[in-house]
């Protein structure tokens, strides 16, 4: 964290109006739309229906059932499972209020102001394996996250408590059309564009200063990739110069304070915060020490290996930094990593 942590979390006389508001946000499950008994009733359908023996089998392992399980033994899985949901929604229920009333109390705290106040976004109690028995449920896209060209927060709680202190963030930092959302953008091809770490690293900086989930105890390991969105976000931002409440305003595009944040990554580093999304995960302590000797442009020598993609990204890595120089590895020196590597 930096030196403005205590900045950040602590609170402040203008957070009385948020402690006087009352939040009731638009929290939904699949039970607004459908009822459990019908619900039960589908997802047995779509599991018998199956034809595909592999794809029957890997249903039935996700309820803890076996490929030879009876019609019984399924239904009787899936009432569980609708039990177990129940409740999470009951939990859900009395969580988020709480989560929202923290994350205005942050922003009233330290005069922040987003794109779009939190009680806008309608938040939905998801389950990924309930998801075939709700009509038009998109099993692959039942997980959470912030869909911004519907404005709302999908919420699974078995994935952890954390998640709508982040996601509220990326709603947030979110325009009107959904289509700039904080450091990433999306382009007229629908694809995503913009800077990952850099978005997801300032969003777990409000995160980690909001998160409800933290003092009832709740679980938020992360273990992919995000403490390296945090960790390079943090070593970004002291490396340009910058508080995180600006990086914040910046997020926020607060009273236009983006147009001036990429005017100093501009001066800095000769490129826009797009540019760096190219920067390598780094986990090691080598890695990361290699990441930081970049953003100080010292001059070094990368070794890669020899196919198109690396040499594709390392090569763009080495146009932004002048001072980085790309060595192939070859085919012996592969050879000698692969035997080292079988040793080990």
């Amino acid at each position: 964290m930096s030196e403005e942590k205590e900045f950040l979390n602590t609170t402040t006389e203008t957070e009385k109006s948020a402690e006087r508001r009352v939040f009731k946000p638009d929290i939904r499950s699949f039970f607004d739309y459908t009822t459990p008994e019908m619900l039960k009733r589908r997802a047995v359908k779509e599991i018998l229906a199956l034809e595909n023996e592999q794809k029957k089998e890997a249903r039935m392992g996700r309820f803890g059932l076996s490929s030879e399980a009876t019609e019984g033994e399924i239904v009787a899985a899936i009432e569980r499972r609708i039990g177990e949901y129940q409740t999470r929604i009951a939990e859900a229920k009395v969580f988020i209020p709480e989560q929202l009333k923290k994350t205005n109390e942050w922003l009233e705290g330290n005069q922040l102001h987003p794109k779009q106040p939190p009680e806008n976004v309608s938040v939905r109690i998801v389950d990924s394996l309930l998801a075939i028995g709700v009509p038009g449920g998109d099993i692959e896209d039942v997980r959470s996250q912030y869909k911004p060209d519907a404005n709302i927060i999908m919420f699974n709680p078995e994935e952890g408590w954390f998640i709508p202190a982040h996601e509220y963030m990326h709603a947030m930092g979110s325009d009107k059309e959904g289509r700039v959302v904080g450091f990433r953008y999306i382009n007229e091809r629908n694809e995503i564009k913009g800077n990952r770490w850099l978005d997801e690293g300032t969003a777990m900086i409000g995160e980690f200063a909001t998160n409800s989930a933290e003092d009832r105890g709740r679980d938020r390991e992360r273990t992919d990739g995000y403490e390296f969105f945090y960790w390079m976000t943090q070593q970004f931002i002291r490396e340009l110069g910058i508080t995180e409440a600006e990086l914040l305003r910046a997020f926020f595009d607060q009273d236009g304070a983006r147009e001036e944040f990429e005017k100093k990554v501009k001066e800095r580093f000769n490129c826009t915060t797009e540019d760096l999304a190219i920067f390598p995960m780094a986990y090691s302590e080598e890695e990361r020490e290699m990441v930081v000797r970049m953003l100080k442009g010292d001059a070094m020598t990368l070794t890669v290996p020899d196919n198109e993609h690396a040499k594709e990204k390392y090569n763009a890595l080495a146009e932004l930094f002048p001072n980085i120089k790309i060595r192939i590895r070859t085919a012996e020196e592969l050879a000698e990593l692969v035997q080292k590597i079988k040793n080990t």
